[in-house]
Formats: structure tokens, C-alpha cells, sequence
């Protein structure tokens, strides 16, 4: 049977039932076969070298080999797995202690993710982790680092331009292991500084009412001591 699997023509041959009413065909799923919209099946038996025949009133003579073609639009073939489109990075910036830096992940088709896969950061000379956030079921994957105090990049952080699957899982739809390397973003003005100091809280001057040469005292907490 000659079959139309996207734009390529595959075949599906003969297996059994020789000498019955009902003939099986088979065809393979191969490595790289997509269709999305259905599969085609042609209208015409291919014989290959081959025969079908039958006994009639004067002996052996050839089987009609026109098909009624049954619909197979339902019959859809994945076996590609996802790409990664782009990684976008935070915005540049320097990024001080405890700020998140959002790195989002773009996929040419919509993904699912288990467990905590993981984007590999390097921060000064130390590796750090932008653990997933949300997004499966989607096309667009969000992954987020916060800043810890022992941070330091004045030259811009880097990113490993594969996705650490950390043990999780990212397939398409269809179930298929999605293809993880991408071209890193550009981010040498992503800077990190986490030991600058930062304002942690405003106290205002007590309620009431002040009166002419009275101060308004406003108390600002650091994160660290400052000069």
C-alpha cells in the first residue's frame, strides 16, 4: 500500500493472509516521520513485483486493485521532538542581593515539564542554577535565579547553552524528548553585585501633628552597615 506520511511516500507491505478474504499490511513508524494533518493512503494496491489473483470461472485471474480508500485524517505521525527557539535574558542591569533574574525559554512547539529541570549560570567563577518556574503545556518556559550575598559578576554572567533536564523531563505533546541546545543570549551587560548594600525598610516619624521648627525624622534600615 503506498502511503503519503508528510510529503514523503512510504509503504506499507504485505504481512499476512494469503488465501483469505482479509490481507494485513504494515509499515513501520520511522525515526524523523511527521504528519500532523493525516496520513494519505493511494487508491491503487502497488503489487512490487508481486501478485494477487483469485480463483474464478476459468481459473486464476487478477484481483481488482483499486482501493475505497478509508479516511486516516485522524492518523497523525510525531516522532520529532521539540526545539528550542531562544533563551531571552533579564534585562541588562546590575542585579543586587535577592533580586530574581527571569530567563525565558521560547520552544518552536508546545512542551510539558516534570520536576525542576535547570538553566547552568556562571556568576564571577561560581556556578548557579535559574530553576524552572512554569510554563509546561505551553510554548514559552519560564526558569528564575535570585541573587545571594556572595555574588559578583562586573563583566557579565554566562549561560550554558543547554538545558540541565536536573533529573525532569521536557517532551512534546506527542511525547518526544525534546532537543535541549540553543545559542546563549547576549549578556555581558548583565551584571550581579549582591554585596551592595540595600534599603530594607522606610520608618516615617510618628503620627501626629508637628509644629514650626519640629523635625520629621524618617529612619532608613540597610541591608549591611553603610557609610
Amino acid at each position: 500500500l503506498v502511503l503519503t506520511i508528510g510529503g514523503a511516500t512510504e509503504y506499507a507491505d504485505y504481512s499476512s493472509g494469503n488465501g483469505t478474504k482479509n490481507l494485513s499490511f504494515s509499515y513501520t513508524v520511522q525515526a524523523g516521520d511527521l504528519d500532523s494533518d493525516g496520513i494519505a493512503v493511494n487508491s491503487n494496491v502497488d503489487l512490487n513485483g508481486g501478485s494477487l489473483t483469485f480463483v474464478g470461472t476459468n481459473g486464476a485471474d487478477n484481483c481488482n486493485l483499486v482501493l475505497s480508500v478509508p479516511s486516516t485524517s485522524s492518523i497523525k505521525i510525531d516522532t520529532v521532538g521539540a526545539n528550542v527557539f531562544g533563551v531571552s535574558a533579564p534585562s541588562n542591569a546590575t542585579y543586587l542581593l535577592a533580586m530574581p533574574m527571569t530567563f525565558i525559554v521560547v520552544m518552536d512547539e508546545a512542551v510539558v515539564v516534570t520536576g525542576t529541570p535547570r538553566l547552568t549560570l556562571t556568576i564571577g567563577a561560581t556556578t548557579r542554577y535559574a530553576n524552572y518556574l512554569s510554563g509546561s503545556g505551553g510554548t514559552t518556559l519560564f526558569f528564575r535565579y535570585n541573587v545571594v550575598g556572595s555574588d559578583t559578576d562586573v563583566n557579565g554572567i554566562t549561560v550554558t547553552p543547554t538545558i540541565d533536564l536536573n533529573l525532569g523531563t521536557i517532551t512534546d505533546l506527542a511525547g518526544n524528548t525534546a532537543t535541549l541546545n540553543f545559542t546563549a543570549p547576549n549578556t555581558t551587560a548583565v551584571l550581579v553585585d549582591g554585596n551592595t548594600p540595600y534599603v530594607t525598610a522606610v520608618t516615617p516619624p510618628a503620627n501626629g501633628s508637628y509644629l514650626a521648627g519640629t523635625n520629621l525624622d524618617f529612619v532608613f534600615t540597610f541591608s549591611e552597615p553603610v557609610t
